[in-house]
């Protein structure tokens, strides 16, 4: 059994979950081609295991439709100058805006040997990850980040201060699967909370606090006024703040508390930034020398005397490929909160047989 799957989940049909997906975004709207690339990211993400996966089809439906998504938006670059872009996500999805930068981001990633794209006047962009990962499929280095909404205390503070802005980093890898971190600078990820909202249960203590500023393991106390935890303390707080400045100040978009709550205002243009970077490794060292470096990285990592009860050390993504190679063989595992989303769209976009079917056909 790959780590981290329920068996007893009901599973879906890859490709049946991505035309649900397309049906959905075009129903609200959204062009076909941009609603195949964004329903892609979102079940790409859900078959690795990723909390920001097929759950956020019905929120950015909903954006949509109360006007703080654009459908059809204009990307545009506004700034160009060598390896630098800024775009203008035109308050788009955040998938697709940040896809075509991390596009962008590769093509002059190529021509300059590095590169550094800015998106504006952006979205929710999922899982910082899945960019990452596309610098590192083509070959290269490959970093995400984005600023959020403020739900995350900062060191020393009782309260909503800074996002848990998302930082991601992936590699090349020796077997052609990318080695890549993404990580929220939260103790965990707010949709984790959102999750085990939905699915009735409690959180860990030490990932939210309560409006008062004590720890809780009630999921809902985010939402009530509370604050979600920093990852290791000033560390975490500390690198949401350079995140921040990387993005949001940057980029010249919403700064912290400028920055609406996007999942409560629905209504409201949330003018989130994100940065993209790309680094060619062939100006630096040919890309199989690369990795084969890697795999050696990789055989040391396997290889280490493992602590007590561990029965196989991963590297970073390793586990996410395994999920999805086991979502590819065997359809694709939904979580209870999952299932409840896609209901949801089915309900918001007149679906409601299209789904049951889905659910009923793995």
């Amino acid at each position: 059994m790959t780590k981290g799957i329920d068996s007893s989940a009901p599973r879906a049909i890859e490709s049946d979950l991505r035309a649900l997906g397309v049906r959905a975004l075009c129903i609200a709207g959204v062009p076909n081609d941009d609603a195949e690339i964004v329903a892609n990211i979102m079940v790409k993400n859900e078959m690795r295991g990723i909390s920001h996966g097929v759950a956020l089809f019905a929120p950015y439906i909903r954006h949509i439709q109360a006007g703080g998504m654009t459908a059809e938006p204009r990307i545009e670059i506004e700034r160009d100058v060598g390896a630098t872009l800024v775009l203008n996500g035109d308050s788009g999805l955040g998938p697709l805006v940040s896809h075509r930068a991390m596009e962008l981001a590769i093509v002059r990633g190529r021509r300059h040997g590095i590169a550094f794209v800015i998106a504006r006047d952006s979205n929710n962009f999922a899982a910082a990850g899945y960019y990452a990962k596309m610098a590192a499929d083509a070959g290269m280095v490959g970093f995400a980040m984005t600023n959020a909404d403020p739900y995350m205390a900062v060191a020393g503070s009782s309260g909503r201060v800074v996002g848990n802005n998302p930082l991601a980093c992936a590699v090349p890898g020796a077997n052609e699967h990318a080695v890549y971190l993404d990580i929220a600078m939260s103790t965990v990820a707010g949709t984790k909370l959102s999750i085990a909202s939905q699915e009735g249960s409690l959180v860990p203590e030490g990932w939210v606090l309560d409006a008062d500023g004590t720890p809780t393991t009630d999921p809902e106390a985010a939402k009530e006024g509370g604050s979600l935890t920093s990852l290791g303390g000033h560390k975490g707080s500390g690198l949401a703040l350079m995140v921040e400045a990387l993005t949001g100040v940057i980029g010249g978009a919403a700064i912290m508390a400028e920055m609406r709550d996007w999942v409560s205002d629905p209504s409201g243009h949330s003018n989130q930034a994100h940065s993209f970077i790309t680094i060619d490794v062939e100006p630096l060292m040919p890309l199989s020398e690369f990795q084969v470096r890697m795999g050696r990285l990789a055989r040391q990592v396997h290889s280490a005397r493992r602590a007590s009860g561990v029965e196989r050390i991963y590297l970073p993504g390793e586990i996410e490929h395994e999920r999805e190679q086991d979502a590819v063989e065997n359809g694709v595992p939904l979580r209870g909160a999952s299932v409840l989303a896609l209901r949801d769209l089915g309900e918001l976009v007149g679906l409601t047989e299209q789904v049951e079917k889905l659910l009923s056909s793995g």
